[in-house]
């Protein structure tokens, strides 16, 4: 290979990775937004059973206060969750607007000159690019992330709070 053909097979391979940890990165946010909504529809079984609890007249003080912290917490963690997922800012990855002007200037010219100063600077602009996106993603992922474990263990606890009702209230 060529000093050139290996240059550009490195500059390849580096877009095609950013590429990739991109990929993955919206992968995690998707996962993360399911994992939320999971978590708002179990909240929502859960409120129903609460109400037929609710209905009974003949609830002690003490069943009453379980309940209570049932909904309470039940509240906090669907909160919790609605609140992962208004998360949205995000910067995108270079696609076709990025290279819309670029384009531009090299058909403009009859014979553009591209040689390995342009596309190191196209090169570094694209890197730029990829970060800014990876980064913007991977932050906006550990901020959803934190919202949604709060939201799953507020649910668990909710689920235990809820299991010693039944066992109070049957017993």
């Amino acid at each position: 290979m060529t000093p050139e053909e290996i240059r550009e097979t490195v500059r390849e391979q580096l877009l095609d990775a950013f590429s990739a940890e991109y990929s993955f990165t919206v992968d995690t946010w998707k996962l993360l937004e399911t994992k939320a909504q999971v978590s708002i529809t179990v909240s929502g079984i859960f409120f129903a059973a609460a109400f037929a609890y609710a209905r009974e007249t003949t609830l002690t003080t003490g069943v009453r206060l379980l309940l209570l912290s049932t909904v309470v917490t039940l509240l906090l963690s669907l909160g919790s969750a609605i609140r992962s997922l208004t998360i949205a800012r995000i910067a995108v990855p270079p696609f076709g607007s990025f290279f819309e002007p670029i384009a531009r200037d090299v058909f403009r010219h009859p014979k553009p000159q591209i040689d390995e100063e342009f596309l190191l600077a196209i090169t570094g602009d694209l890197v730029t690019q990829w970060r800014k996106a990876i980064e913007t993603a991977n932050h906006v992922n550990a901020e959803k992330s934190q919202y949604v474990l709060a939201s799953q263990i507020l649910l668990g606890l909710a689920m235990l709070i809820a299991t010693i009702l039944t066992v109070v209230y049957v017993t």
